[in-house]
């Protein structure tokens, strides 16, 4: 069931500002970053910089994030980083830069992929509208389990 939120126009558009200059200011995210703006794919904060960044949201905007199972949202340092791949990755990478269009995802992908490892299981996407989303209800909330009503 979705919970109900009554909010203002304005402090949503304000905790909106407040969301988007925490992470500009600890992250160097752009100018056009949106709500839908997913924190792993599209920002290319994950492992211990995605720990450090729910840390920091945590204490900065008084939010209870201990409900969020980290490993359900992004990958470990160093997941798919073994030895025995390291000749094929270095091998791939020109490959990657050269052929595939150009983005974090993409290069995520072909960069960090593993063959020795059969197990890659997929990520959910944690954006920044969960985040703002979270700070209405100060806890781990995502955007999708609320009702926003302005009044």
């Amino acid at each position: 069931m979705r919970k109900e939120i009554r909010l203002k126009y304005s402090w949503i558009k304000q905790r909106r500002k407040d969301v988007l200059d925490f992470l500009r200011d600890n992250y160097w995210v752009e100018k056009d970053t949106t709500s839908k703006t997913r924190i792993e794919d599209d920002l290319g904060i994950t492992g211990d910089d995605a720990d450090e960044l729910i840390q920091k949201f945590e204490k900065h905007f008084h939010v209870d994030m201990a409900t969020l199972n980290f490993s359900d949202y992004f990958y470990s340092e160093g997941m798919y980083f073994l030895p025995t791949a390291i000749l094929l990755k270095l091998i791939l990478l020109p490959f990657s830069i050269l052929v595939l269009p150009f983005s974090f995802a993409a290069f995520k992908e072909m960069f960090f992929y593993n063959p020795l490892i059969n197990n890659k299981t997929e990520k959910r996407d944690l954006t920044v509208g969960d985040l703002i989303t979270s700070t209405f209800t100060h806890k781990f909330t995502l955007q999708k389990d609320v009702i926003i009503k302005l009044v």
